[in-house]
């Protein structure tokens, strides 16, 4: 290894911002391997088409579970005090509750017309519980930037364990009791409750008496300065989720439910480590970065020293992913599943790539440069739309359709890395 690699290895295993990214990575890894231990017995109680249909809900509710909060729970660890913070807090609170109550008119007027969308009539019945979810999910995340802020990493991690557990077991349970598709709806709204009632009685009783500053002048305020947030920032937010969710209609469209079932197996099982390791290390980076941008402190060494890390992670586990997935999804998740490890090895360079990217995601936020921001993210979401409707129209095959995204994202993410460097290299916001 080159020796001016080395002092910046060491000095990210020895400083703070790795110990609080471990912090958090630690919760998150249980809170991982949970379903990882489950999903062997759920390949083998649900079928591949009842993972469809949960698939296709989570499509469709995550488009509003997306923007619940106007991404204003973003600019809750920006300002220097607690009483911007607060008030931040309940501005997205109330923004959460317009949202799911204009989700629930939807649903009541529109759940038909939504299941004949994604070919499915049984969707209708698991709409439902859409509303329910995105106001668990925008009041989940609001006390999550808030407990960050506040550098509770050991109680964001114990939250992300809770979250999973009784996801996965409520899953199991609801399984046996062939409750189908509806089973895994329950498990996903059970566990959000379980996480929001944890985070909101913590909240209360260490930082009620933050809730007196809360006035209407002030909401109004930030609201105003932080506008990038709604106007930019959740437009970028949104286009990532409307991108999953058409790729979920796409091959709902062109291809069986079968394959929409495997798909999303196989994406939810590789996007683990992605989200674990990405997540872990990028909230924390978003709060130190968000701290040397107030002290004057360039970023430029801090992202590289980040990136070189990631990318000593991602090859060598991302090269074994490639070579051994059919064989290691088969014996893992049950016959039949070594199809959903072929998908896995058409999609490695791809997620590789965005492995590598996710921590620094927030970098745009912190530097002002939500715009610039939002064009890549436009250009990188209509890429993968654009590999998977000319892989199901002209060449009907699923495996080309996710030849062409991997391709097409790897150059795309070369870029976007270039840039960040950039950005990063002036500091300027």
């Amino acid at each position: 290894m080159d020796k001016g690699l080395k002092p910046k290895i060491s000095y990210l295993l020895s400083s703070s911002f790795l110990k609080n990214s471990f912090t958090i990575f630690y919760g998150g890894f249980i809170a991982q391997l949970i379903p990882f231990i489950v999903e062997p017995f759920l390949t083998r109680i649900y079928s591949p088409s009842e993972f469809a249909v949960f698939a296709q809900f989570l499509s469709f509710t995550s488009l509003f579970a997306i923007i619940a909060t106007a991404r204003y729970e973003l600019a809750i660890v920006l300002p220097k005090s607690n009483r911007k913070s607060i008030n931040i807090v309940a501005l997205s609170f109330i923004i959460s509750v317009i949202v799911a109550v204009v989700l629930f008119l939807i649903v009541l007027f529109f759940r038909k017309n939504i299941s004949l969308f994604f070919k499915n009539e049984f969707l209708q019945v698991c709409l439902w519980y859409s509303p329910f979810i995105v106001l668990l999910v925008g009041v989940y995340q609001i006390m999550n930037y808030w407990f960050l802020r506040e550098k509770h990493f050991r109680l964001i991690s114990i939250a992300r364990i809770i979250n999973s557990l009784t996801y996965s077991l409520f899953n199991l349970f609801l399984g046996f009791a062939k409750l189908k598709s509806l089973g895994l709806v329950w498990g996903y709204f059970i566990g959000q409750l379980s996480t929001v009632l944890l985070l909101i009685s913590v909240f209360f009783k260490k930082n009620k008496r933050y809730t007196r500053l809360i006035n209407k002048k002030e909401i109004k305020e930030t609201a105003k300065l932080y506008i990038d947030f709604p106007t930019i920032n959740s437009l970028h937010a949104f286009s990532d989720i409307l991108q999953q969710s058409v790729v979920i209609f796409l091959l709902s469209y062109f291809f069986s439910s079968d394959d929409v079932g495997y798909y999303s197996r196989t994406y939810r099982l590789l996007i683990a480590p992605v989200s674990l390791i990405g997540a872990s290390m990028g909230q924390v980076f978003f709060q130190r970065a968000s701290v040397y941008v107030n002290d004057g402190i360039k970023l430029r060494n801090f992202v590289l020293k980040n990136l070189l890390l990631m990318i000593s992670i991602a090859v060598p586990f991302f090269t074994i992913l490639a070579l051994f997935s059919p064989y290691v999804f088969e014996w893992f998740l049950g016959k039949g599943w070594s199809y959903a490890g072929e998908m896995a090895r058409y999609m490695t360079p791809w997620l590789m790539f965005s492995f590598i990217v996710s921590p620094l995601s927030t970098l745009p936020l912190v530097l002002n440069k939500q715009k610039k921001a939002f064009i890549f993210s436009i250009l990188g979401n209509s890429l993968i739309i654009l590999c998977i409707f000319v892989g199901g129209k002209i060449f009907h095959d699923v495996f080309t359709s996710l030849a062409m995204v991997s391709i097409s994202m790897s150059v795309y993410f070369v870029i976007v890395i270039a840039w960040f460097i950039s950005i990063s290299s002036s500091n300027k916001t």
